[in-house]
């Protein structure tokens, strides 16, 4: 003979109390999960409640501000090897040998276009990162990584085909290990304030 549908909680616990299922644990488990606060409602697919909310943005607050203070201290070192990058500009040590009066200062143009191109670049990283929240989303943490790699590959890329595209000196070297390094941590701690819950 089937048993009836139970039509309540105790009638449930009743009927698993064969598998050590009370009635009072039932009810339990029921009033802590929908007491938890985690929830609204004790639905998985509910709103999350606010004070879940504010530690989510606390957290992610936390991140950025991590972020900020990595991609300053980067874009601070690498001013070092942009004043030197600069400072090629109207330098006889930096002519061209060889070539006419044009093509002999042709390195110093290219001096030139390169620290003004750093410069946009670094202006642009740093807008996002400091701006207004609306500007951070997984677009522009797309771009900021391709801004990046462009900035910072040509440091190494280079050298495995042409030896003397590395850099001149070690103190060279360790300024833009540091100048790449920082901001690329600053880049992935701070991930979760540009694509938010949306995934990427």
């Amino acid at each position: 003979m089937a048993m009836p549908e139970p039509r309540t909680y105790m009638e449930a616990g009743a009927t698993y109390s064969g598998c050590n299922k009370t009635p009072r644990s039932l009810l339990q488990r029921r009033s802590i999960f929908r007491g938890s606060g985690l929830f609204q409602k004790g639905n998985l697919g509910s709103a999350i409640t606010p004070e879940f909310d504010r530690r989510y943005k606390d957290k992610n607050m936390n991140r950025l501000m991590m972020g900020r203070g990595l991609l300053a201290i980067g874009m601070l070192v690498g001013t070092l090897s942009w004043a030197k990058t600069i400072s090629h500009v109207g330098d006889p040590a930096y002519l061209l040998i060889g070539g006419g009066d044009e093509a002999a200062t042709h390195a110093w143009y290219h001096a030139f276009r390169e620290a003004f191109g750093d410069m946009a670049a670094v202006l642009i990283l740093l807008a996002v990162f400091f701006g207004p929240e609306k500007w951070r989303t997984p677009q522009t943490w797309v771009i900021s990584m391709v801004l990046m790699a462009g900035y910072y590959a040509p440091f190494w890329v280079g050298t495995p085909f042409i030896p003397e595209l590395a850099a001149p000196h070690i103190l060279a070297e360790v300024v833009h290990v540091i100048m790449a390094a920082f901001p690329l941590c600053a880049l992935f701690i701070s991930r979760q304030n540009f694509i938010r819950r949306s995934g990427l």
